[in-house]
């Protein structure tokens, strides 16, 4: 969809407070996003921390690598083995 220049978006300055169908988009979203765990709940803080590490050097683990503890050579963004 592309919206023509100049023109406003129809939810421009309405919130869930005053508009009642972006109230109940709102309560759907929070309710979709409390079935998630943050990492910490998932792994414990020493792990989330370590994830969270790798996740800005741009090392990503995948949950199956997680489960089986999958371990071999990465190369992080200075190029240095690890």
């Amino acid at each position: 969809m592309v919206f023509k220049k100049g023109q406003k978006p129809w939810n421009k300055g309405l919130t869930k407070e005053t508009d009642e169908r972006i109230s109940k988009y709102s309560k759907k979203v929070k309710q979709y996003m409390s079935q998630f765990k943050t990492y910490e709940e998932r792994y414990g803080i020493e792990k989330a921390k370590e994830i969270r590490k790798n996740q800005k050097l741009g090392l990503k683990l995948t949950d199956k690598e997680e489960e089986i503890g999958c371990t071999f050579l990465r190369i992080d963004l200075r190029g240095v083995y690890t």
